[in-house]
């Protein structure tokens, strides 16, 4: 059941505009979703040529499935889905075609800010990453990355069961 500080979007479908060129991908500098809220369910969600983050701060017990991001930097966002200190996140079942993740923002991002913070806890599966391939200046094509060497490391992350396809210098994670 949902709560009047969740959100729920299902589909629909968000296409950007081409203004600007970023790694070999035209598309829109903005995010999709930084939604700051209690609980977020994005199911069946089309989202093309943007430059940024599918989803960012989506909250506790968020679930991301069933999604198509296609023709992605996954820049100035922090990744195409970012955890930041949250907990119970799945990201089941989505397609990311196209993307261009790197080590600062990668596909998918786990991050905890602060010791006085839960510990960000994120079970990725079933998930199909598309690089672009042809990564520039040596830069890793990320998957994803749990920050576990940092001052202040995540929970428990489980990811399984994805398959990340034409990446460049491939890396799945820290």
């Amino acid at each position: 059941s949902y709560q009047s500080s969740d959100i729920l979007i299902r589909n629909s479908r968000f296409i950007g505009a081409s203004d600007l060129s970023l790694y070999g991908i035209s598309g829109l500098n903005a995010n999709i979703f930084f939604t700051m809220a209690a609980t977020v369910k994005v199911q069946n969600v089309e989202a093309r040529y943007f430059h940024g983050s599918f989803i960012q701060e989506a909250g506790f017990n968020s679930v991301i499935e069933n999604n198509t991001i296609t023709d992605s930097t996954c820049d100035a966002g922090d990744g195409c889905v970012y955890s930041y200190n949250d907990v119970n996140y799945v990201v089941r079942r989505n397609v990311f075609d196209r993307v261009r993740g790197s080590t600062i923002f990668p596909v998918i991002h786990v991050r905890r800010t602060s010791a006085t913070t839960q510990p960000a806890g994120v079970l990725a599966y079933n998930n199909t990453i598309i690089s672009m391939g042809d990564v520039l200046n040596q830069e890793i094509a990320m998957g994803w990355r749990a920050m576990t060497g940092s001052s202040y490391p995540t929970g428990n992350s489980v990811f399984f069961n994805n398959i990340v396809m034409n990446a460049a210098n491939a890396s799945l994670g820290t």
